[in-house]
């Protein structure tokens, strides 16, 4: 019997007028290769500004494209 253990991601969302970028990182174990739990392990919100360096780079592309400059401004000055 071996156990794996893997990480996605599920749920990428841009969401409320500052395009804020939310995620979930689901846990799945597998036993002989039959999944046998899933799990939410971290839920995440990015706003305009924050730091993502250590996101995976699905998410990063997410925020290159609704984080422009002009949105991290409106979002600092509201």
């Amino acid at each position: 019997m071996s156990l794996s253990e893997s990480t996605i991601l599920e749920n990428i969302q841009v969401a409320g007028p500052f395009s804020h970028i939310q995620f979930d990182e689901i846990t799945i174990i597998n036993r002989d290769g039959i999944e046998i739990s899933r799990t939410i392990g971290h839920s995440h919100c990015i706003a305009p500004g924050d730091d993502c360096t250590d996101k995976p780079a699905s998410v990063l592309e997410v925020v290159a494209i609704f984080h422009t400059p002009a949105v991290i401004a409106a979002y600092q000055a509201h």
